[in-house]
């Protein structure tokens, strides 16, 4: 095909491939805010430092804290492994 056959091609199924390429980068969109906010280790700190405020103010208690503890130490142990390469 011609390049203006393909153009004229692409254009006719533009009611069709349009959409689905608009939900391919809106779901692109989701999947790379998703990844940012998995791999944020700054917020997972900050989790971690606020959980600790909380247990040291007497509004969390001491089982529920370290269950926190341990999940954000986990967390933050794996993506640190992921970003070494291992």
């Amino acid at each position: 095909m011609s390049e203006s056959n393909m153009s004229l091609f692409d254009l006719l199924l533009l009611p069709i491939t349009g959409p689905a390429k608009g939900l391919l980068f809106v779901l692109e969109q989701i999947r790379d805010a998703a990844d940012r906010e998995l791999y944020n280790t700054e917020a997972l700190e900050r989790q971690l430092m606020e959980a600790r405020m909380l247990y040291e103010l007497g509004e969390m208690e001491a089982a529920d804290y370290e269950r926190l503890e341990a999940q954000i130490v986990g967390r933050l142990t794996e993506i640190r492994r992921q970003q070494e390469g291992g």
